[in-house]
């Protein structure tokens, strides 16, 4: 059976399994380059899969597409990634989250109440 996860899921995982003096990266990405980790996420898994920020030919690949990442090694790089924190928009685009309060707002600003359903119940009705 094929695995679902994404890069970012592995990274996470990655991330639960560091110890607490491996939460900090040991390079500064400027805004440009943390940008940079974000946008190719989804190619290079097209191109090398799931976890491809393990592979060096990967990180070789982006390092000359985009000149701004040369600066630091394969394993600097690969650190920044996996502990790279998620944006506000991505927290509601790629999570849950984002969908579940869309519903429950449409709901809400509709008047649509649980009480009005066969399945409510007249106790928990306001």
């Amino acid at each position: 059976m094929q695995s679902t996860k994404t890069s970012t899921q592995l990274a996470f995982i990655k991330w639960k399994d560091t110890t607490d003096e491996d939460t900090e990266p040991n390079i500064q990405l400027t805004s440009e380059q943390d940008q940079i980790l974000r946008d190719v996420t989804t190619k290079m898994e097209e191109s090398y899969g799931i976890g491809w920020f393990e592979q060096s030919d990967a990180w070789d690949e982006l390092k000359e597409e985009y000149p701004a990442l040369q600066e630091y090694t394969n394993d600097e790089l690969t650190k920044a990634f996996i502990l790279q924190k998620p944006t506000f928009i991505e927290v509601f685009t790629k999570t849950p989250l984002g969908p579940i309060l869309l519903v429950n707002a449409i709901f809400k600003l509709g008047g649509f109440s649980w009480c009005d359903t066969p399945f409510g119940s007249a106790d928990a009705c306001l």
